[in-house]
């Protein structure tokens, strides 16, 4: 059982309890002693619903001021927690999940009748709360909580196997702090005393007086001359204001018993430089600690996951059977998620059912055994900042937020926001194609696309165009070399034409160009000095007789002659030599 007790004056104890209001009225007035100052005044017509407390109260035997305080008129309420045993039905679920029978609960007395569950029985623990003013049990009823733990988590380091008394590790501390506390005062004293020795009748003042004086730095002592000049007599201060070796030692040892006993009294744990002389073995030393401190942080830790379960079991009890949405908080490094409870699904079959029905679902409270100190967080930080230096400068860009989320600053969460935006930041390159693409959307939002197409085209039809009359003017230059070429060819056969051809392109109205052209120099080919052209094959009567296939006419000197064909002849200025006409 676990009993908390708590005084308050009864003005507040009415509200929460008034059916009982009669009872803490009487006991806010009187006391104990109501039952026989004010109870025996309600007989004679008045209500006699307090008959069995006014008996409670006689046979109490605990003194008053334990729940009655008569000068504050405040009683003491005492709330007590404590276990009843009982035997109920058990089902078991083929995942080995196991639940008491609900026979409200239509589904489980489904899953026992059609065996899907075995059931058993169990003795299971039942937490009820009471409330006792004094004698009187005000309420006993079942826990309030969904859990089956007392509402109240103790925090303790060891229990007594016998009475299961808590302690910790002060326990071994206590006697030798009190020997170091107690030998460090006995020895302060024994350094400011002042012993005296003198026969009888040294002192020529009261014995008291001289007691008062003697202990003083300035004391004034007169002594009996008489006295002092008799054989034997003798008048002696002694004052100790050095400390002994003895003592010296006795103090050492108290203080040492101290680190020896306590288990983290290592240099490393204890923050003064201590038997380790190199890091190995400081972790070592450091390692040790931790070990001889494992129960005490085991026993916290339990302690602290059942704060956990218990918060949790009445966060759940309080979201019920509602869709809610919770939002996860991230860190530094991981963003913020939505998770919804208690969502209405449906099925292929189309029933209707909760995902994650908090209800229905086995919750667990585990802690992380990774400490958040700001010394470990320190730690962390120099390993990781050394690990950052030794990576490529890509990799350090994607460290850096990670290393951020270690330093013990207030806005390092807003830090690392930052530097993923300035990573984030576009190029020059990127910067010109949105903007270009930016614009070329905007003239097609404000109506220029066909305008755009339009310009398009028209810059398409303008390089066709360039091309065309680039090709053009080839053409023309090929043709007029090779006219040039055949007219000079006929000229050099048939000088003769020379004079004729001149004073048809004089009619023609041929001037001579201004400025004149350049020669074109086109390759010749090496023939010997004086050599004539060959003679034209002659034709005997046989062959000219033959019928010969037409030939197709171009008289043109501005365009190619037609490819000749073997066995034609040709006719006119397509001929080379006059010898090469056909006949008539």
């Amino acid at each position: 059982y676990l009993r908390r007790q708590r005084w308050i004056r009864p003005e507040r104890l009415l509200p929460i309890f008034p059916q009982h209001a009669e009872l803490i009225r009487a006991y806010g007035r009187d006391g104990a002693s109501w039952w026989s100052l004010s109870a025996v005044e309600q007989y004679g017509g008045a209500p006699t619903g307090l008959n069995n407390a006014w008996d409670e109260a006689r046979s109490w035997t605990i003194h008053e001021n334990r729940y009655y305080n008569s000068a504050t008129k405040e009683v003491c309420i005492a709330e007590l927690w404590y276990r009843r045993w009982v035997d109920v039905g058990i089902i078991e679920s083929p995942d080995g999940r196991k639940v008491e029978l609900d026979r409200k609960n239509p589904a489980h007395i489904t899953a026992l009748a059609s065996g899907m569950v075995k059931y058993t029985r169990a003795v299971v623990p039942r937490v009820r709360r009471g409330y006792w003013l004094g004698p009187h049990l005000l309420v006993d009823e079942p826990s309030p909580y969904t859990h089956r733990h007392f509402p109240y988590v103790p925090f303790f380091g060891f229990l007594e196997d016998s009475t299961g008394v808590p302690f910790g590790y002060v326990r071994d501390l206590v006697f030798q702090q009190d020997t170091l506390n107690s030998g460090t005062a006995k020895l302060r004293w024994g350094m400011s005393a002042v012993r005296t020795e003198r026969t009888k009748g040294a002192v020529d003042m009261p014995d008291e007086v001289f007691r008062r004086t003697v202990g003083r730095l300035d004391a004034d002592i007169v002594l009996d001359v008489q006295h002092m000049a008799m054989p034997g007599s003798r008048f002696e201060v002694i004052r100790d204001f050095q400390l002994s070796d003895h003592q010296l030692k006795m103090l050492d040892n108290a203080r040492n018993a101290l680190q020896r006993v306590n288990p983290a009294a290592s240099g490393a744990m204890s923050g003064r430089r201590g038997t380790a002389t190199s890091g190995v073995q400081e972790q070592t030393q450091v390692e040790q600690a931790n070990q001889g401190l494992a129960r005490m942080m085991s026993n916290f830790a339990d302690g602290r996951t059942l704060v956990g379960e218990m918060l949790m079991a009445m966060i759940v009890e309080d979201m019920g059977k509602d869709e809610q949405s919770v939002i996860i908080e991230g860190d530094a490094v991981k963003p913020d998620r939505t998770v919804v409870i208690n969502k209405t699904e449906v099925d292929a079959a189309g029933y209707t059912y909760l995902s994650n029905d908090l209800q229905r679902t086995r919750l667990m409270v585990a802690l992380e055994d990774v400490p958040s100190s700001p010394s470990y967080r320190g730690q962390q930080l120099n390993a990781m900042s050394e690990a950052v230096k030794s990576l490529p400068q890509q990799y350090q860009a994607a460290a850096l937020p990670f290393m951020v989320s270690l330093m013990d600053v207030p806005f390092h969460r807003e830090l690392v926001e930052a530097i993923r935006a300035a990573g984030a930041s576009e190029s020059p390159e990127q910067i010109e194609a949105r903007i270009k693409k930016e614009v070329q959307d905007a003239l097609a939002r404000a109506g220029n696309d066909l305008k755009a197409r339009e310009l398009d085209l028209k810059e398409r039809l303008g390089d066709a165009e360039i091309k065309r009359l680039m090709a053009e003017a080839v053409q023309t230059g090929v043709q007029a070399a090779f006219s040039a070429m055949q007219a000079g060819a006929q000229v050099a056969m048939n000088p003769a034409i020379a004079p004729v051809a001149d004073a048809i392109m004089q009619a023609s109205g041929y001037q001579l160009p201004n400025p004149a052209g350049v020669d074109p120099n086109f390759p010749t080919a090496a023939l010997p000095t004086g050599a004539a052209l060959p003679a034209p094959v002659q034709q005997s009567p046989e062959e000219e007789g033959d019928e010969l296939p037409p030939v197709r006419q171009n008289t043109s000197p501005e365009f190619p002659p037609v490819p000749q064909e073997p066995g034609s002849g040709m006719n006119g200025i397509e001929t080379l030599t006059p010898g090469d006409n056909l006949p008539q």
